[in-house]
């Protein structure tokens, strides 16, 4: 894969990972809401439907980190995860 190919590649897929993770942080925090009750619950239809998407988005999140991990990428505000004694 030539340089330019390269990073292209490593900034779509730390974009993708970024973006994501705010999301999974918002429908988190909606979700705590609603139990909380800080905001008023949906359906429980509706509950159970963002929470499985909720556990489908985070297990994608995970894919990618391992992704960006296993490909040395750098994820800002992280800790290197290759580097930790």
């Amino acid at each position: 894969m030539d340089l330019i190919k390269r990073t292209n590649y490593e900034s779509q897929l730390l974009s993708e990972y970024m973006q994501l993770d705010v999301k999974v942080d918002e429908l988190g925090s909606l979700l705590d809401k609603y139990l909380d009750g800080t905001e008023e619950m949906p359906s429980i239809h509706m509950y159970n439907i963002l929470h499985t998407q909720l556990v489908g988005m985070s297990m994608y999140l995970a894919s990618l980190k391992e992704r960006l991990i296993l490909e040395g990428i750098t994820i800002p505000g992280e800790q290197d995860m290759l580097n930790i004694n």
